[in-house]
């Protein structure tokens, strides 16, 4: 969770760099006109990082073996692993797949959600209004320190 964390932190300077790049591409807090190689820029750099959270965000599967009172079944399985199961009754195996994960890991509150917020609060105050008055050096620098 913390990782994923860090890596959604690490996407949103190069996102900003691709909406900057659209709307404002001159610096002059005017609409237009659009800077090509900026948003070219930001949506390479950010490319990598959303395909590891992709990857990580990938659904995790769980083999689960139920065995059932059967009339037809066996007293003796085969199970994955090179492991036996015996049954007193016969019975028959059934294997399922199912999800491991929920659809969405939120932190608890806390530190870890201070952390998250106080960081995304950092990228809107700070080093979006800096990327608007063409200080683009101090961004980056700014950035690199709050690694």
């Amino acid at each position: 969770m913390v990782g994923l964390v860090i890596l959604l932190y690490l996407i949103a300077t190069p996102v900003t760099f691709i909406f900057i790049g659209l709307l404002d591409g001159n610096f002059d807090l005017e609409p237009g006109p659009a800077n090509p190689w900026m948003t070219l820029t930001g949506a390479l750099c950010s490319l990598p990082l959303v395909a590891l959270v992709l990857f990580l965000r990938r659904p995790k599967l769980t083999h689960v073996i139920l065995a059932e009172a059967a009339n037809g079944g066996q007293h003796a399985h085969q199970l994955p692993g090179e492991t036996v199961l015996q049954t007193p009754w016969p019975t028959l195996l059934r294997h399922h797949l199912i999800r491991r994960s929920p659809p969405l890991d939120l932190p608890r509150p806390g530190p870890l959600a201070a952390l998250f917020l106080g960081s995304v609060g950092v990228m809107v105050f700070v080093l979006v209004p800096l990327g608007a008055v063409q200080a683009v050096g101090a961004q980056i620098l700014l950035f690199l320190l709050l690694l």
